[in-house]
């Protein structure tokens, strides 16, 4: 009975170990990996661009 505790206890310190580090995108201009939310949309050109926060300035 010690065991199965012992073991649940490996199993929960691994998992709170993992972190998620969210959703990203690579930008189509500059090519580095940024958030989900520095995501804009270009519809001005086809097809439609998608670049983060700060390629969208430069357009």
């Amino acid at each position: 009975m010690a065991d199965t505790k012992s073991k649940s206890k490996q199993k929960s310190d691994t998992t709170s170990k993992v972190t998620v580090s969210g959703v990203t995108f690579k930008c189509r201009l500059c090519e580095k990996q940024k958030p989900i939310s520095e995501i804009k949309v270009v519809r001005r050109f086809r097809p439609v661009l998608f670049v983060c926060q700060d390629c969208e300035k430069s357009l």
